[in-house]
């Protein structure tokens, strides 16, 4: 980079902190825009997918997502890979039928399916993308999705290795690894100020009970990593620009978790905006730095609404699933509202995460049994959490007969194998057929609906 570049560089920055503050000052000034004296419950999802051929020789491009996304207008968006894309339900209240919000899922799924199917390849549900290598991703034609990759890959850590894998290894050095994975995201409207820092800090202790339960992104490049889902040990990985000064100092990149949970929303803005905005969008300053906010919950100001998203959860293989991983967490975050639960120590939920996403249901987790914390069997930890998300559900309002199925979903869940297990085994199946990686792939999430 020249000594130009830097220069402009710098007061792009300096622009874009100077709007960010006064920004910040406005919403901060204006509380009672976001206070909300109903009773209702607001609930909108996110999923994100991949677009694939059966046949690696068949060309897949931006221009058949664009396409897609041309038939599914109103509820779909482009993402960082030029073959990705995201579908997007209503914000409903869930207190008029938590099937409404379902049948909305499955309905724009099955528009998108459609959509794809025409074109002759297939939408992919699932929290990986293994058919593309890492270094042949292709991003979206968009200058954001150019910038700010290019910055993580420039700044990255150095010193710090990028493979990842307990079986086999890739190497998650490039921060394009975003365009290879998928999730669903949850996003619950708060009443104001208060109860979203509240609700972000109940979400980051309750993601790895949910990821333990549904994680689904352990394939790269037609390799098994072993790992649960490594979709977030991909990005911190890729995304790392810590300098030795911070590590020191003890600071944490903007993915994952913080290194203490929010005071307030002061705080919460004052450790969004520590970070570089690299985009140059001085009118769109806030949104520009929440939305590189990548933490494992955040909070989004959307018009005059105050909504907290859930993050840490990959796509599922059918839509009924993915409702499900986002009704669990639903359930726990009202359970721990309503009992005004003690937030996990951060030691103990660092610990409850890095499990999760490495060993899934074959792992002890943290949990507070009666007022103290202790280390149990995952499957005998999320008995108890499954229970207690049917206890929040039902409480406010929510236990009809959808979500009946998915507390029946949820408890088949953890009694059985996990959905990534039964990938593993169909794969190894066809593996010893003599089928070749990416076919065995391929046919393995075809069989569980991943591919369709």
């Amino acid at each position: 980079m020249s000594r130009q570049d830097v220069m402009s560089a710098e007061q792009n920055e300096t622009q874009m902190r100077e709007r960010f503050e006064g920004q910040v000052s406005d919403i901060l000034n204006s509380s009672e825009r976001f206070e909300k004296q109903d009773s209702s419950i607001k609930c909108g999802l996110e999923l994100e997918y991949g677009i694939v051929a059966e046949d690696e020789k068949k060309e897949v491009n931006e221009s058949i997502r664009n396409d897609v996304m041309a038939d599914c207008e109103g509820f779909s968006d482009c993402e960082l890979g030029a073959t990705q894309l995201e579908m997007r339900t209503e914000p409903l209240d869930l207190k008029e039928g938590t099937d409404k919000l379902l049948d909305q899922i499955i309905e724009r799924e099955e528009a998108m399916i459609r959509s794809v199917n025409n074109k002759g390849v297939f939408l992919l549900r699932h929290g990986s993308n293994p058919f593309v290598a890492l270094n042949a991703i292709v991003r979206t034609d968009n200058s954001k999705y150019r910038l700010v990759p290019n910055f993580h890959n420039t700044n990255r850590r150095k010193s710090l290795n990028t493979m990842m894998g307990q079986k086999e290894q890739v190497d998650a050095g490039d921060a394009a690894i975003i365009a290879l994975t998928n999730s669903v995201q949850a996003n619950i409207e708060a009443k104001n100020f208060n109860d979203a820092i509240d609700m972000v800090n109940r979400s980051f202790a309750i993601g790895p009970m949910v990821v333990s339960l549904f994680g689904n992104a352990r394939f790269f490049e037609n390799k098994d990593t072993g790992l649960n889902d490594a979709r977030m040990i991909g990005w911190e990985l890729s995304h790392d620009t810590r300098t030795s000064e911070e590590l020191k100092r003890g600071e944490v990149t903007r993915i994952g978790l913080l290194n203490r949970y929010y005071k307030d929303m002061p705080d919460y803005f004052n450790e969004v905006g520590k970070y570089p905005f690299i985009l140059n969008a001085p009118e769109n300053a806030i949104n520009v730095a929440l939305g590189l906010n990548w933490r494992d919950a955040r909070i989004k100001i959307m018009n005059d609404d105050l909504v907290v998203e859930f993050r840490p959860v990959s796509t599922q293989s059918t839509p009924e699933e993915s409702f499900a991983a986002m009704m669990f967490y639903l359930g726990r975050l009202l359970w721990s509202k309503d009992n005004k639960e003690e937030l996990m120590p951060l030691n103990m939920l660092k610990e409850n995460r890095e499990a999760a996403m490495k060993d899934g249901l074959n792992t002890s987790l943290w949990i507070d049994f009666n007022g103290g914390f202790e280390q149990a069997s995952a499957r005998e930890v999320l008995r108890e959490e499954i229970d207690r998300a049917a206890r929040g559900l039902e409480r406010n309002g929510l236990y009809d007969q959808t979500i009946k199925d998915v507390i029946d979903l949820l408890h088949a869940r953890n009694a059985g194998e996990s959905a990534i297990e039964v990938i593993v085994k169909l794969r190894e199946g066809y593996l010893s057929r003599g089928l070749d990686a990416r076919t065995s792939m391929f046919y393995a999430l075809q069989d569980v609906d991943a591919i369709k």
